[in-house]
């Protein structure tokens, strides 16, 4: 809703008021607006003292063909076309002339420059005919370009916005003097009260409901509806008497804007009976008898309600009321005790006067009474009292309220301090602590049920007992406020009187809730309306001490139902009375707008492509409801994807808070529900994004990453070269060994043999060769050189020369020639990428390795082709022994075969190497013997520089050799 101030134009949700600013390098014709107009495309447009404009979506237009122009009032065609009626000066000369003008996409078009409209175009007005209206000074036209007709006025029209309609067609205008209806072509002047002939009507405006709202100078507003009017002035509470605007917005309500402010007019829930209505005093308590009549106790008097006549019963102190099963209305204070019998109060003097807090009867025809002092009274119908205290029931337990049982006459006890017992014969049945409470714990009402349900209403919430269960029914599990007075039910509805008004749910609703608690079972959510102060019912208690002197007086019913389903409610300022088949229901779903995103402080519109800087810490969305029958009771849930997994439910509160949000894309959904519960499931969004830092963003990520990989990759390679190194410092240290042990045979034992040699020899020179020692001699120094030939070649095989020593290939092609004349299996070999030098410990037990592999191929496998393939690799030296053969068994794959040590020495070969040793065998797929040495220990020189693309092809020319290798 758009209002027009002195000095400001406001967009008004019904809480708050935000002003409008033009953007930058637009303006408003004047700042002084006359009129304003929603068209039909959702633009506003604004009539100011010189000249027209509009707005739509943020976008200021002003039209210069009405620059000047005071713009009186605006109305709409079905067909688009807006009219804009007014005033224009001409010249200098002082003269006024009327205008009216239709502007269309396609143009402005203007008529009455000539004065055949008279001075001004007051009002305009389009009936459910579409037909345009128009009102000047002194007559109104029903508008046609060519021939319009003519309506003359009874008395001059000295305001704007006189002129409006009524449901059914009818035209009304306010002129100075009198109210004037057209109709089936004919003006006449309406009938008006005496009290009103004398009143200067300055506004009119009629609502859906076929009432006229008229304003008038200096004395407030009048409302006439079918047959009857009444006044509002600031005795009734309106802000002002001086009426400037009235309004109807689309749910009906009706704004009055005054001198004192901004008024509205609505229907609603109860309607109050106060001192105006007959009754003196502050209600205490309310009764509905059978018999339709309604009591009312106040501080005055004793009432009976019967419409439309209030009748005063009794004057005295206030008290409680109770209605027995014989009809008779009973009255109970601190100083008096008795019952209604012909509009005359017969007290009973066999019961003692003081503070009763609560009475019932039973089936018997014996009234319960909880007398404070006295103890508990059993009246019977013969006048006689029996008299039990307090002490002998239950000591320290101060009886609240009472309530007998109607399915077998025992009695239900509340206390002040929240318990609950139930009474029958004299003993106590059930006891019931229901809990501390927040506010006050006493029990001011129990009401039982024909099925046994007990409900009990105090400080905790609503209890309800049956089969020795409690279950609460509180806040905390969906009611809208803990303290509860009173409940009633009918067949449609449960009521509850609380401290924030009355509170309805469906009947069927609290029956299901209650089944579950029966069952122990999750008890459902209920869908509770709450009836406050802004439904006419105001709260039934203060916080005033004499407020709370009362209620410790306990004065009773404060809720009761007459017979026509009608609730009447014991408030603080009154009666009310509350009609359910009559409850307002607003049956339209409220417009939803996200109007702006706060960020750090920094404000932005709502727009669509919404960007926000990176590291935005605190963000903060406003949103709004448009229900203005009661704007503070609608409800919102919002949800922020990319955040939010669920729906967050906000209440009332109309804005959102996130803080530290993530860099990304997000998009905001609001909605809203009316005050009836009626839910716009679409509501508004709003997308908007967060800029990253540059160190959240993907190319950052990527260069972190790729920088811990590089990372990864040198230490994985520094750690394969401390390997290496150790390995090849070992594998030295063995070969020096080796070289030492060679050296020392030959330079120490083998000379030293050969010098004995040569010793005996020439002791066998000597002795005679027919003595039979000398053969012996003779035999066993050849038996000495043979011995000697065979440590020489040991020891040149711990020490070999470079003239000896055959490529890895060559030694394996002999291996497997050897192999193959005694096994007629094919044998091929073949040799991968450049020729390298090899550390004599790695080609030895490469060569081992490799041997002891085509040994069990030739001589296990059973196969028919056997392959060797040697790969000199850039990151290792590859040796790969295939067959086609019937392969291993897995147990012998995993442990050897029993008795031998093939596959064993294999591997105690290759970890001694630093090598990887791979062995896989399918039975009747063959075997693969794959044995990988790093290159940093098989070769005795690694280059080091690594930098060049042929050795990074080299590389992955190896990595796919060894991939096809696993593959194979």
């Amino acid at each position: 809703m758009w209002l027009a101030t002195g000095n400001a134009l406001l967009r008004f949700d019904g809480v708050r008021g935000v002003p409008w600013r033009a953007t930058s390098g637009t303006a408003l014709p004047d700042d002084r607006v006359r009129t304003l107009f929603g068209s039909s495309d959702g633009a506003l447009w604004i009539g100011t003292l010189r000249g027209l404009a509009r707005l739509k979506d943020r976008t200021l237009t002003v039209y210069p063909s009405l620059q000047g122009k005071a713009v009186n009032a605006i109305e709409e065609t079905a067909d688009g076309t807006i009219w804009v009626g007014g005033t224009s000066w001409l010249g200098d000369s002082g003269r006024e002339n009327a205008f009216l003008c239709a502007v269309r996409k396609s143009g402005t078009e203007c008529q009455g420059e000539d004065g055949r409209l008279g001075d001004s175009i007051v009002a305009l007005h389009r009936d459910p005919s579409d037909a345009l209206w128009v009102a000047g000074t002194d007559r109104v036209w029903k508008w046609t370009p060519q021939s319009p007709v003519s309506y003359k006025l009874p008395s001059a029209i000295t305001a704007v916005r006189t002129m409006t309609g009524t449901p059914d067609g009818d035209v009304i205008v306010a002129t100075q003097r009198h109210v004037v209806r057209i109709s089936d072509g004919k003006a006449e002047t309406m009938s008006l009260p005496d009290w009103m002939k004398n009143l200067r009507f300055t506004r009119v405006r009629g609502d859906r409901d076929g009432a006229l709202w008229l304003a008038a100078a200096d004395f407030g507003l009048v409302r006439l509806h079918k047959d009857r009017a009444e006044s509002f002035t600031t005795a009734d509470g309106l802000s002002g008497n001086e009426i400037r605007d009235l309004f109807e917005d689309r749910e009906g309500n009706v704004w009055v804007s005054n001198s004192g402010g901004l008024d509205q007019f609505r229907p609603v829930a109860g309607a109050l009976f106060a001192a105006n209505k007959g009754l003196e005093g502050r209600a205490r308590s309310i009764l509905a008898t059978h018999d339709g009549a309604i009591w009312a106790v106040t501080t005055k008097a004793v009432y009976r309600l019967d419409q439309p006549e209030v009748m005063e019963v009794r004057r005295g102190a206030p008290g409680s009321l109770f209605e027995d099963r014989q009809g008779r209305v009973w009255l109970y204070s601190l100083s008096e005790f008795g019952y209604f019998d012909g509009g005359r109060l017969t007290t009973v003097a066999s019961v003692p006067t003081g503070a009763v807090d609560g009475m019932d009867d039973d089936s018997r025809g014996n009234l319960w009474i909880a007398h404070r002092e006295a103890g508990l009274l059993l009246l019977r119908p013969d006048g006689s009292v029996e008299q039990t205290p307090w002490a002998s029931v239950r000591p320290s337990f101060r009886v609240s309220t009472i309530t007998v049982d109607p399915n077998d006459d025992s009695l239900w006890l509340g206390s002040w301090s929240g318990a609950l017992m139930n009474l029958a014969a004299g003993r106590v049945r059930a006891f019931f602590e229901l809990g501390e409470s927040r506010d006050s714990p006493r029990v001011s009402q129990i009401r039982v049920e024909t099925d046994g349900t007990v409900w009990v209403s105090n400080g905790n919430g609503l209890s309800r007992v049956k089969d020795g269960r409690v279950t609460l029914l509180d806040s905390d599990s969906g009611l809208p406020c803990d303290r509860v007075l009173e409940t009633l039910s009918d067949p449609h509805w449960f009521w509850l009187r609380a401290r924030c008004g009355v509170i309805r749910v469906a009947r069927t609703a609290i029956d299901a809730w209650g089944g579950a608690a029966d069952r122990a079972a999750e008890l459902p959510k209920l869908d509770f309306q709450v009836l406050d102060q802004s439904d006419g019912v105001v709260p039934s208690e203060t916080f005033s001490v004499s407020a709370r002197l009362a209620a410790m007086r306990n004065t009773t019913p404060f809720m009761t139902q007459s017979q026509d389903g009608r609730l009447w409610i014991k408030t603080s300022e009154g009666i009310v009375m509350i009609d359910p088949a009559r409850i307002p229901k607003n049956s339209i779903p409220p417009p939803v707008h996200v109007e702006q995103l706060v960020s750090d402080g920094k404000r932005f519109d709502s727009q669509v492509g919404l960007r926000l800087p990176p590291l935005q810490r605190d963000v903060a969305i406003d949103y709004t409801g448009l229900s203005f029958a009661a704007p503070e009771k609608v409800q919102f849930r919002y949800k922020l994807e990319g955040r939010d997994a669920a729906w967050q439910d906000a209440g009332q509160r109309r804005q959102a808070f996130y803080t530290d949000l993530s860099p990304g894309d997000y998009r905001f959904r609001v909605i809203a529900a009316n005050p009836s519960g009626v839910w716009n499931h679409e509501g508004d969004t709003l997308e908007f994004s967060i800029a990253p830092a540059y160190y959240q963003t993907l190319w950052f990520y990527g260069l972190c990453t790729l920088a811990s990989f590089v990372m990864l990759f040198a230490l994985h390679r520094l750690r394969l070269r401390q390997v290496s190194g150790q390995i090849r410092g070992r594998l030295e240290a063995r070969l020096a060994e080796r070289e030492r042990i060679a050296r020392d045979l030959h330079d120490t034992l083998l000379q030293g043999i050969q010098g004995l040699i040569l010793r005996f020899q020439a002791a066998a020179d000597r002795i005679p060769h027919n003595v039979p020692a000398r053969a012996l001699m003779e035999k066993s120094l050849d038996r000495a050189d043979k011995l000697l030939l065979e440590s020489r070649d040991k020891v040149k095989d711990l020490r070999p020369s470079a003239s000896d020593v055959k490529t890895l290939e060559e030694a394996l092609a002999i291996e497997g020639a050897q192999f193959a004349e005694f096994q007629p299996a094919a044998f091929s070999i073949r040799v991968l990428g450049a020729v390298r030098e090899l550390h004599p410990i790695v080609h030895e037990e490469s060569l081992l390795i490799a041997r002891e592999a085509l040994g069990n191929a030739f001589q296990h496998a059973r196969a028919v082709n056997i392959e060797a393939e040697v790969t000199y690799g850039v990151e290792a030296l590859q040796i790969c022994i295939r067959d086609d053969g019937q392969g291993i068994g897995s147990a012998v794959l995993a442990s050897g075969r029993p008795g031998h040590f093939g596959l064993i020495g294999m591997r105690e070969r290759a970890n001694k190497l630093g090598a990887h040793l791979a062995v896989w065998s399918k039975q009747g797929a063959g075997t693969e013997v794959e044995l990988g040495v790093p290159a940093a220990v098989a070769y005795p020189s690694v280059r080091q520089n690594s930098a060049g693309l042929r050795r990074w092809a080299e590389l992955l020319r190896a990595k796919l050799l060894i991939l096809r290798s696993h593959i194979h």
